[in-house]
């Protein structure tokens, strides 16, 4: 393994923690994100053999697959991801590819994974066979997807109004239980587990986390340079900041913003 940058989290709780002032684009949301990498690999049990992480990112499932001795190959379309990856994890086999149209043969890998990556295919329908199809019979897939009542989509809709234009819903399709489910029996996976979990922002108050929330988030980033374009930016900014008050608890000095998303487990039909 080489060692990663610094990562802005609580050591004891796993949570982010968002320094006043700071903020690294998908580096944040990529940290913001890895306790839930680290409970897809432990949700797919005892390794044994290769593990396909589908959506890999810059890393945070490969690094948390080998360190449960899995062999980890990680699969994205990002070039720029993958190169990130590479200098997290040394050890994984990183793979350029769409997940809808997997360059592996027929039952290659042991298991497979997706840590917030899957739900973002242009076909999930396909994607999740096609991960069905590369997995052993018996062999365990462990995916997250984001729920539909969270803070992404009302941002979204806020500064699309405000800037003008369309831009694409966030993908919470699979963000409800039943629906999961049953995507992943069409996929011809058998559905173990479907569990809530959460992540959990803080920071110093509710404007802060809008700076940081606008630039990690890529759709939200995009969106607000949007706003900033048209000179609509101060209006969004103070709308936004109203709209995550009301999702924020205080505690301390700082205040909390919860990520609630699905964990599902399976087993390749």
């Amino acid at each position: 393994m080489v060692p990663a940058e610094p990562s802005p989290t609580n050591p004891e709780t796993g949570e982010s923690v968002v320094p006043p002032g700071r903020w690294s684009s998908y580096r944040t949301m990529s940290e913001h994100v890895r306790p839930a990498a680290e409970r897809v690999v432990e949700a797919l049990g005892p390794p044994g053999g290769t593990l396909l992480d589908l959506g890999s990112g810059d890393g945070n499932g490969l690094g948390a697959a080998d360190r449960a001795g899995w062999l980890p190959i990680g699969v994205d379309l990002s070039t720029p991801q993958l190169q990130s990856a590479r200098t997290r994890v040394a050890v994984a086999t990183l793979v350029r590819a769409d997940v809808g149209r997997s360059p592996f043969r027929d039952r290659a890998a042991s298991a497979a994974m997706s840590n917030f990556g899957v739900i973002f295919a242009a076909d999930v329908a396909t994607s999740l066979a096609e991960i069905a199809r590369c997995v052993v019979p018996g062999g365990p897939f462990a995916m997250t997807a984001w729920t539909p009542d969270g803070w992404p989509e009302p941002c979204r809709a806020i500064l699309t109004r405000h800037g003008g234009g369309q831009a694409p819903a966030f993908p919470v399709t699979l963000g409800e239980p039943t629906a999961l489910a049953a995507a992943l029996d069409r996929a011809g996976l058998d559905v173990r587990t479907v569990s809530s979990a959460s992540l959990r922002w803080r920071a110093a108050d509710a404007a802060t986390l809008v700076e940081v929330l606008t630039n990690a988030a890529g759709g939200l980033r995009a969106l607000r340079g949007r706003c900033e374009t048209e000179g609509s930016w101060p209006a969004a900014r103070a709308e936004l900041v109203a709209e995550i008050e009301t999702r924020c608890q205080s505690v301390g000095e700082q205040v909390v913003l919860d990520d609630e998303y699905l964990l599902a487990t399976s087993t390749r039909r």
